[in-house]
């Protein structure tokens, strides 16, 4: 967009000055009227995340996440308009007056602007909330048939080899982050970091890798980033992540957040869950199949897959890859190898017989 601007875009230390600036550009290219900022729902970098108060709408302003390029951005905007217009799990985005998707500063800020939805946060106790986002999910990658990104490169986003890496040796150099949290712990025994590899090794190898559906996927769905509206549909929210990918990616990465990370109480900081929750992977498997069923393969390379994403969950839930170091992380990684001796013999092929035993 090309839009006069009366200040200055760069960084400065007076925080209204910035604000009032952003709301400005935000009037002036989606052409309403903004009346205040309602809440700031966090940064990721220097990226704003805002809650604003419309004259007639709440809205949600996004700014372009740091981790992503422009391209990644486009493409996600694309996909999930894509998505709300086919009755999709995902919010409205508005269009800017000159009909684009995302509007650009021209000192090269990008912004999006979705409706605002009211609505109940789910949790990972309440049966209905799981077994709906399960359907959500599974609606997701269904009603993306037929997008066109005009894409080659399926790897895009770009950031997605360094924050959920598929491939064997990258998923192994990110575990790095575990040994590394040990050793800075004066940790030395290594003996549940080996094992871990171990088990790693196995899954990789006991996957059918080429035999799993793909499909678009939400790449980060899981019950903290979804919202029950007022029609009772759970809408699945932040796109940063969203890709082509192994269809189950998404049921599985939900599956291991809900079933086996826990926010502590205590510490108010994630960690792993003392035990794996098998009703809640259970009630995910039968909202999913609500809409539609996995393939052999997929219930075959389920408990691996579920594994390795609980892995990354653990690594990054407990923000290792932030430098966070949790003062117990040996004995949590003794827990995670405890829960993935567990999930070897988890049985999710039958799934009559989970819509029949759950309760």
């Amino acid at each position: 967009m090309l839009l006069n601007e009366q200040a200055s875009w760069n960084k400065s230390d007076d925080n209204s000055s910035d604000d009032q600036l952003i709301l400005s550009f935000i009037e002036q290219g989606y052409q309403i009227e903004v009346e205040s900022i309602l809440h700031k729902l966090g940064r990721w970098g220097e990226s704003v995340r805002w809650l604003i108060n419309g004259k007639t709408n709440k809205f949600l302003l996004k700014e372009k996440p740091y981790y992503l390029d422009e391209e990644d951005f486009a493409f996600q905007r694309k996909l999930q308009e894509f998505l709300y217009q086919k009755g999709g799990p995902v919010a409205r985005i508005v269009r800017t007056g000159n009909d684009k998707l995302e509007a650009k500063t021209p000192s090269g800020r990008t912004f999006e602007l979705q409706y605002w939805i009211e609505g109940q946060r789910l949790s990972p106790s309440n049966k209905n909330d799981l077994i709906d986002i399960g359907s959500s999910i599974a609606l997701f990658a269904i009603l993306t048939r037929g997008f066109n990104s005009s894409r080659n490169n399926w790897e895009l986003p770009k950031c997605r080899p360094i924050h959920f890496p598929i491939n064997k040796s990258d998923f192994i150099k990110k575990m790095e982050l575990i040994k590394d949290s040990l050793t800075e712990l004066n940790i030395n025994n290594l003996e549940h970091y080996a094992a871990t590899l171990r088990w790693v090794e196995s899954a990789y190898a006991n996957i059918n890798w080429g035999f799993l559906p793909e499909s678009y996927i939400h790449g980060d769905a899981h019950l903290f980033n979804a919202v029950r509206d007022e029609y009772n549909k759970v809408i699945l929210v932040d796109l940063d992540d969203s890709r082509w990918d192994y269809r189950i990616t998404d049921l599985v990465w939900c599956c291991s957040i809900s079933s086996c990370i826990q926010w502590d109480i205590e510490y108010s900081e994630p960690r792993i869950n003392s035990d794996i929750n098998l009703k809640n992977i259970h009630y995910l498997l039968v909202g999913y199949n609500k809409v539609t069923e996995l393939t052999e393969e997929e219930l075959n390379s389920f408990p691996n897959l579920l594994g390795l994403n609980l892995i990354m969950s653990f690594i990054l839930c407990l923000g290792l890859d932030e430098g966070k170091i949790p003062f117990d992380v040996h004995e949590q990684l003794i827990t995670l190898n405890e829960i993935l001796n567990k999930i070897e013999n988890l049985d999710v092929k039958n799934i009559e017989h989970l819509l029949t035993t759950v309760k």
